[in-house]
């Protein structure tokens, strides 16, 4: 069911997928959770008619209310966050025109330069190429493209100086993405947000090698590569994934998703997992740095 609802809202108007913050199958409940911005009838309505009809099978949640108690808040408007329109998000929705390829945007970095720019999945664009936002204003140009060894990662250079590159995070319940990176250790907590869904779950391995044939037929290696305890959905590759500093509580950077690795691809692993390149790693091979 969950594959449906990930198909219809590829494919549904923005305006109504932009209500829906995140979905997952809760087991005790033995339902779908969909976790909305806006549960009135109305909103509730929209969805089932425009993205998944099913109703028996759902629970409908309100995000701002887990997040934002109703004592701390007067209005629906007043949780919202008040980002500037021409604002770029972590973890914002990216086209690429040429392939009609979707991806999402990780987090805002500088090259050598001091040229602005942001990261994302290299599997998503290549050298040379130009990727837009949602809207398909032209906002970058990949720079660099690395598709091997410790990364699967592609640099683009902001090309619109009408838009501005945040540390926001495209899921506003979460804190602005710190400039600092870490290596988490196995077993610790970890949020990833795509344009798609945002996740909370494990590290499973910070250190992992795999090999594998890609779409285009190519044998790739790679190695340390960080696991992740749940499933990336298509279009989330590229954004970005964090680790909340429990003393400091600062939001640090880990690296970008990159994609699942799965049984076939893994047989030790017993199952699909998704993975990411590390930001560390990025950093030293590209040259660029966070800000």
């Amino acid at each position: 069911m969950t594959d449906l609802i990930n198909e219809h809202m590829s494919k549904v108007n923005r305006t109504y997928g932009s209500n829906v913050m995140g979905f997952g199958i809760s087991g005790k409940l033995n339902r779908i959770q969909v976790f909305l911005y806006d549960t009135s009838d109305e909103k509730i309505e929209e969805f089932k008619n425009n993205i998944y009809p099913e109703e028996e099978f759902l629970i409908f949640r309100n995000i701002l209310e887990l997040v934002y108690p109703k004592s701390t808040r007067d209005s629906y408007e007043e949780a919202l966050p008040l980002w500037p329109d021409n604002y770029i998000l972590c973890g914002s929705h990216l086209l690429n025109l040429y392939t009609n390829n979707q991806a999402s945007l990780g987090y805002r970095v500088k090259d050598k330069n001091g040229n602005k720019g942001f990261m994302t999945a290299g599997h998503f664009v290549y050298q040379g190429r130009y990727v837009t936002n949602a809207d398909r204003d032209t906002i970058g140009l990949c720079k660099q493209c690395y598709r091997r060894n410790i990364m699967d990662a592609s640099y683009c250079e902001l090309v619109d100086d009408k838009y501005e590159l945040s540390n926001n995070i495209r899921t506003f319940a979460i804190d602005t993405l710190s400039t600092l990176s870490t290596q988490p250790i196995e077993g610790a907590d970890i949020i990833a947000v795509g344009y798609r869904n945002s996740y909370h779950g494990k590290v499973l391995n910070h250190s992992f090698k795999f090999s594998f044939y890609d779409n285009e037929g190519r044998y790739c290696i790679y190695t340390d590569q960080v696991l992740l305890d749940f499933i990336s959905t298509p279009g989330n590759s590229g954004g970005v994934v964090c680790y909340k500093d429990k003393d400091t509580k600062d939001l640090m950077t880990v690296g970008i998703l990159s994609g699942n690795c799965t049984t076939e691809v893994s047989p030790v692993l017993g199952r699909t997992v998704a993975f990411c390149c590390k930001q560390n790693a990025i950093q030293a091979v590209m040259g660029v740095k966070r800000y």
